[in-house]
């Protein structure tokens, strides 16, 4: 079962952007990794920051939550190595799935590991059963973990989770990033990044200043 990120209830996280356009990719796969001598070229001459799903270190609970999508490992590798070659890249710490990935080891380990492989930002989401998802996620739950199944019923009669519930999680995380030395991220946006990527997409390419 591939969960999209969307299906989560997010904390609040915006940046001003000054009007300039922000490149931005959010895979679950490192074949991004194919294209990191463009986007470390791009990250000179423009705004560009990759996000990657990060949500478990756990192996068996990732192969059930996200079967077809690359390994933790591997996307933990691809974090460094474009952080290595100047890209700016952040983690979706979502959507967090109550009593399977929500405990304080898998929070601090995640929080650690993203932070260790040099991501710069870190936006954390407990799952939401919107109508779209939500018999889907609930099929999942009963087939997969069947004890979990009446815990998700009891927290969702609605479609978020209660406030008290993803209060706590949101603490848990904020105190996982302090302690990881994670700060307020505040992508910089350059006029003369975004003037050098027009020219060179204007020489096709070229890399000429």
């Amino acid at each position: 079962m591939n969960i999209p990120a969307h299906t989560a209830s997010h904390a609040t996280h915006t940046n001003t952007l000054d009007t300039i356009p922000v490149q931005s990719s959010i895979p679950k796969s490192n074949l991004i990794l194919r294209d990191i001598d463009l986007l470390s070229e791009m990250a000179k001459r423009t705004t560009l920051i990759v996000y990657f799903t990060i949500t478990t270190l756990d192996e068996n609970i990732r192969l059930k939550i996200e079967p077809r999508a690359a390994s933790t490992e591997e996307r933990l590798d691809a974090v460094k190595r474009l952080s290595d070659a100047g890209v700016t890249v952040g983690i979706l710490f979502m959507p967090i799935f109550p009593y399977l990935t929500d405990d304080f080891e898998n929070i601090n380990g995640v929080v650690k590991a993203v932070s260790d492989a040099g991501a710069k930002d870190l936006v954390q989401g407990v799952l939401d059963l919107r109508a779209s998802c939500r018999n889907r996620v609930l099929s999942f739950i009963g087939e997969e973990f069947p004890e979990l199944l009446p815990k998700y019923l009891a927290l969702y009669k609605a479609v978020y989770a209660p406030k008290d519930y993803t209060g706590k999680i949101y603490r848990a995380v904020e105190t996982a990033r302090r302690r990881c030395g994670f700060k307020k991220f505040e992508m910089s946006v350059l006029r003369e990044k975004q003037t050098k990527l027009e020219v060179w997409v204007e020489n096709d390419g070229n890399r000429k200043k």
